[in-house]
């Protein structure tokens, strides 16, 4: 069969037939990644790229004679040399670009700095490219060294070193966080460079160690790209941030830090949103919030995800009976902890605001690890919680009295458009301690995945703090949102008590890739295969691909299309038009709706796919969304 190629990866029908022929998830592959060092080894997050690769954001640890990462368990780089009379390690970022058999097509990682964990994301871009994030420090050498101030080095995909100066005072006598966002070309090629900083002064409710210094005041956890690219980073944020634009400046205050005593363990500060040009990183534009009444204490924005022309934000609020204002739209927050979802167009201007109601048990809560995602006109939203969440005075998800501080996982389901919480339930509740001790453990949903063609059935991404479920996909019904137990896949077992940590899916040919974190034995992959995990290395990141069931198949919706000579059928999914011609070559014109010529190929007889950023297309007439 003849295929031509067009921005990107051609995926066969026969390779289509071959990924979706078994009933349950079945391994294609799994390595490792780890720093030989007792922690700091972690996942961020993956994501797929354009052209069909798939990037990896990553951690690894070193210490001052154990300085050596490794992939697949061969060297991959050599970290920061940390201080050798230091008690703790360096967190060394690594962005991997593999292609979907997990080979290593190129690396770009640092050799100084300290880069935290949970922090910083990947997305990718419609080059092929991809955007990244990242909290860094400077690397804690004891002093000894060359680099404590001095620069932030990074090694792209081309080999090529890129150094850039911290940007401090004499009086900065500690070492600081700021945020990263850079951006690379398909080949790993390191385009540009920014940083955001917050004030270090210290803050006026400041104690001890931090009335002097403020050395921790932004996060960057959410990060997203829209269609043409423009780039979305949320957080927290508690020191006024200063945006250079040219000749002027664009300062960011926020007003949740009058209580803060400068602990960044503690709650205080405001959420962030901002928007940043793809091609060069200026900024464009901010969304923050103003107290209308009420005295909140903490804000943050967890998740950003873009889908068909809109940006869908989740965060928490901390602080009973607030009402905020964000960009002209007003909200109120009325529990001990408020879990928001936010629907924006590309102006951060927001379409709607739903804020859920959070209250304690026992004196506990929490609320963490989250995941949202958008399919059809149901916006999905899951995590870790412990507490009592209720909207519009129903509850839907709620702890175990008799175990408060064991967090659970939920699932939550919204309409989209609107914004209403139409159903939600936790895992303890859809999985009972009654199918056995397993259920009983502390269990998290980190990302929910539905199937644009799958109406009756969304899967939830997690884990089990016990080795028996491990890391796991959960099925439930979409609409009544009851669980199906015997499509409960144990995806890694191993590891010891292996956790999840990111997930991203490939509708066009059934595939999911993952990672996830285990220690000190070796992981077991569903269907049989093992990963090794070296003797005497405690912590190491699972890097996985799985080629999924048919109902994991997505081709999106057939139209049949007739020009001048013969049938043509036309499928549009996920950023993937795919022809079927059944006659001879056919001539194909893609245009964007506003009349732009997007490609023009000739099909030939068989399957022709070709990848464009997802949107709508005209196709020979056809409307087509991907």
């Amino acid at each position: 069969m003849k295929l031509s190629t067009l921005f990107g990866l051609i995926i066969t029908a026969s390779t289509i037939t071959q990924a979706v022929a078994q009933e349950t998830p079945e391994a294609a592959w799994g390595k490792t990644f780890y720093g030989k060092t007792k922690s700091s080894n972690q996942a961020q997050n993956n994501a797929i790229a354009s052209d069909g690769g798939i990037y990896w954001h990553l951690v690894g640890g070193s210490v001052h004679d154990e300085r050596d990462v490794y992939f697949n368990n061969e060297l991959l780089f050599s970290g920061a040399d940390y201080d050798p009379n230091g008690t703790s390690v360096n967190n060394n970022f690594c962005l991997m670009k593999t292609d979907r058999s997990g080979d290593l097509l190129w690396k770009l990682y640092s050799t100084t700095c300290d880069w935290a964990t949970n922090q910083g994301r990947v997305a990718a871009t419609s080059d092929g490219g991809a955007v990244f994030t990242g909290k860094i420090r400077s690397t804690d050498d004891g002093g000894t060294g060359d680099f404590l101030w001095n620069d932030i080095t990074l090694v792209d995909g081309q080999n090529s070193i890129h150094r850039y100066t911290w940007n401090h005072t004499e009086s900065d006598s500690r070492r600081f966080y700021q945020v990263i966002v850079g951006r690379v070309d398909a080949n790993g090629k390191l385009l540009w460079v920014k940083f955001l900083q917050a004030d270090r002064s210290p803050v006026p409710a400041a104690t001890g160690n931090y009335a002097t210094f403020t050395s921790e005041a932004i996060d960057c956890p959410a990060l997203a790209v829209d269609n043409d690219d423009n780039i979305y980073i949320g957080g927290n944020f508690r020191q006024k941030i200063e945006i250079e634009t040219g000749d002027q400046s664009v300062v960011l205050n926020p007003h949740n830090i009058s209580k803060w005593n400068g602990d960044p363990q503690s709650h205080a500060g405001d959420m962030y949103l901002i928007k940043l040009d793809g091609s060069n990183g200026t900024y464009i534009k901010h969304a923050v919030t103003s107290v209308v009444s009420g005295d909140p204490q903490c804000e943050n924005i967890q998740q950003l995800v873009w889908e068909n022309g809109m940006l869908y934000a989740q965060g928490v609020i901390y602080g009973d009976g607030s009402t905020l204002d964000l960009n002209g739209k007003q909200f109120t927050n009325s529990g001990t902890f408020s879990p928001i979802l936010v629907s924006m167009d590309s102006s951060l201007t927001p379409h709607w605001i739903t804020s859920l109601k959070g209250e304690t048990v026992k004196s506990k809560y929490g609320f963490q690890n989250c995941g949202i995602s958008k399919t059809n006109n149901t916006l999905w939203f899951s995590g870790m919680f412990n507490g009592k969440v209720s909207y519009s005075d129903a509850v839907y998800f709620e702890s175990d009295a008799a175990t408060p501080s064991v967090r659970e996982g939920f699932l939550a389901k919204f309409d989209a458009t609107t914004g209403e919480m139409l159903k939600g339930v936790s895992s303890r509740a859809s999985y009972p301690t009654t199918l056995g001790a397993a259920y009983k453990s502390l269990a998290g949903y980190f990302q929910p995945l539905q199937n644009p063609n799958e109406k009756d059935k969304v899967y939830v991404y997690g884990y089990s703090m016990i080795n028996t479920l491990g890391v796991f996909l959960r099925t439930y019904n979409t609409e009544t949102l009851e669980s199906d137990p015997s499509t409960e896949w144990s995806l890694v077992q191993g590891g010891q008590m292996p956790t999840c940590q990111s997930i991203s899916y490939s509708p066009e040919d059934a595939k999911i890739y993952i990672t996830a974190r285990g220690r000190n034995n070796d992981f077991k992959l569903m269907g049989g295969s093992t990963v090794p995990v070296p003797e005497n290395q405690v912590w190491a990141v699972l890097l996985a691909g799985y080629d999924m069931p048919a109902e994991f198949k997505s081709v999106g919706v057939a139209t049949t299309i007739s020009d001048n000579r013969m049938p043509v059928k036309i499928y549009g999914c996920n950023g993937i038009l795919t022809i079927i011609n059944n006659d001879k070559d056919a001539k194909i014109n893609i245009y964007t709706v506003t009349g732009n010529l997007a490609a023009s190929l000739d099909a030939p007889y068989g399957t022709t796919t070709v990848h464009l950023p997802k949107g709508i297309y005209i196709a020979n007439g056809q409307k087509i969304v991907l």
